[in-house]
C-alpha cells in the first residue's frame, strides 16, 4: 500500500486492505504474508 507523493496512507486509506488482510488470514491463506515476532526475526508457519 503507498500514499502519495511526500504523504503516506491515512488510516482510512489503510482500512479496506487491513480487513482484506484479516479476512485472507481468516481463511487460512496466508501464504503471500511474512509474519514478524516482537523482535522484528521472520516467524515460519507450519
Amino acid at each position: 500500500m503507498s500514499g502519495s507523493v511526500n504523504q503516506a496512507p491515512t488510516s482510512e486509506d489503510a482500512e479496506e486492505p487491513l480487513q482484506r488482510m484479516v479476512e485472507a488470514i481468516k481463511r487460512g491463506e496466508h501464504g503471500g504474508y511474512v509474519p514478524f515476532d516482537p523482535q522484528g526475526h521472520t516467524v515460519q508457519i507450519g
